[in-house]
């Protein structure tokens, strides 16, 4: 069972996710994050999450930091090679990664130096309350199949996602409409259904890069989607995992749009040190588009807020909402999203009836004694979030870059870039609304 305290079966009545009380799936993620801490995968810091025992160093900055570190007699081993100018290195001893962090930005009084320091993040694609905002807001519902999915011979476009993955059967893709996407390692790449722990439920985060991939066919039929897994079926990953899945993405596939749907509040709001010193490294001609995440509040969320990246917030069609619903500038951004001068696009978050997974789900206890009502999901969804806004705006690129013969930057120059193009009130960060 996933709770310590739950009602007995004949207490226990599965309820539809639309009369959940608002904050339940968030408590839900609370026990999900709580069973990590208590395993020693997670740490909680001031306003972010990080992997113990673990630090990110500038690597010009080494000699300082193992100095430093021998003082307190810590045990220091580096984690393979740096890359892109910082090290990975795990550290053995009493202080907290805080704690260390602190020692060790002290200035040297020789070099005159401040070691650039930072945890090892924890990147996560579903909202919490302890940290790290993200993909979905609710729980995915089975939905119908939609009338106007028509999978398409793979263009000239690939767009590559890193998530939890894609579905499969054997070594192709589950789902008939994503037989064309592009998985280059079946073994490790299929989206895991229910691992953590193996109790018949779907994971919380199953399918949600099944799902991102169905997004991006649907806004643009002909692209070529190549799927990569780094997510967890819980949706949580380290910043190391993260940058090292993106660098085999790209060296495999060649991407010309990369969808992020996953990323984490920082230290002090830092930009972030391992990934964003690779996505910073990245072709010029790659566009990388990142969720804003759904915590609804205008602090940047990384890797969204990155110069390098556009970051997407979410906007709520309300009852407008449709399977390919258009955003105008009459469309509201979502009150979950969050916002600021770092979001530049915007686009419906709310997506009915896109490609998912197969499963039959019982009857799910959640916290306060309610349960969220058996879900048989036939290939078919409908799902929530900043997670999902994004591969639309990866699309809705792919989709204009195809149809006009440009090039990817050009495409995204047009739709979020250009003058003319409806924006977002100010207040919200002035962003670029993408409808399609």
């Amino acid at each position: 069972m996933r709770y310590s305290e739950e009602p007995d079966d004949a207490e226990r009545v599965g309820v539809k996710q639309d009369r959940l009380p608002p904050s339940i799936r968030r408590r839900y993620r609370e026990e999900l994050l709580r069973r990590r801490i208590a395993a020693g995968d997670i740490a909680v810091g001031p306003g972010y999450l990080y992997r113990p025992n673990e630090i990110l160093v500038n690597a010009g900055d080494l000699d300082i930091v193992a100095a430093r570190l021998g003082i307190f007699g810590a045990e220091v081993n580096p984690v393979g090679k740096a890359l892109h100018g910082v090290a990975h290195l795990q550290i053995e001893t009493e202080e907290t990664v805080p704690e260390l962090l602190a020692i060790l930005r002290r200035r040297d009084p020789e070099s005159g130096r401040i070691p650039l320091v930072a945890p090892n993040l924890i990147m996560t694609g579903a909202g919490d309350v302890m940290g790290n905002p993200g993909g979905p807001i609710s729980f995915a519902e089975p939905a119908d199949p939609p009338t106007d999915a028509t999978p398409g011979e793979p263009g000239m476009i690939t767009v590559g996602i890193l998530d939890t993955g894609i579905a499969l059967d054997g070594t192709r893709p589950e789902h008939p409409f994503l037989e064309n996407c592009a998985v280059d390692d079946p073994a490790h790449d299929d989206d895991l259904r229910d691992r953590l722990p193996p109790d018949g439920h779907l994971d919380d985060e199953a399918g949600h890069g099944t799902f991102c991939a169905g997004v991006v066919l649907q806004t643009a039929p002909y692209a070529r989607v190549a799927l990569h897994r780094v997510l967890d079926s819980e949706g949580f990953a380290t910043e190391i995992d993260a940058r090292n899945a993106l660098v085999e993405l790209v060296e495999r596939e060649r991407p010309d749009i990369l969808s992020l749907s996953f990323g984490a509040f920082t230290d002090n709001d830092a930009p972030l040190l391992a990934l964003g010193a690779t996505i910073a490294a990245l072709p010029p001609e790659i566009v990388v588009v990142a969720a804003a995440g759904n915590q609804g509040v205008a602090r940047p969320f990384w890797p969204a807020a990155q110069k390098r990246v556009f970051g997407v917030g979410a906007l709520d069609p309300g009852a407008e909402s449709a399977p390919r619903a258009q955003a105008s500038d009459q469309t509201p951004p979502a009150s979950y999203s969050n916002f600021g001068w770092w979001v530049d696009a915007w686009a419906i978050g709310d997506w009915v009836s896109t490609f998912f997974l197969e499963w039959d789900d019982a009857v799910l206890p959640l916290p306060s004694g309610v349960s969220l009502a058996a879900r048989d999901f036939e290939g078919w969804a409908r799902w929530t979030g900043t997670s999902f806004a994004t591969p639309a705006v990866a699309g809705a690129i792919a989709a204009l870059a195809e149809r006009d013969g440009i090039t990817v930057r050009d495409a995204a120059f047009q739709l979020i870039q250009a003058a003319g193009v409806p924006r977002v009130p100010i207040p919200k960060g002035g962003g670029a609304i993408v409808g399609w």
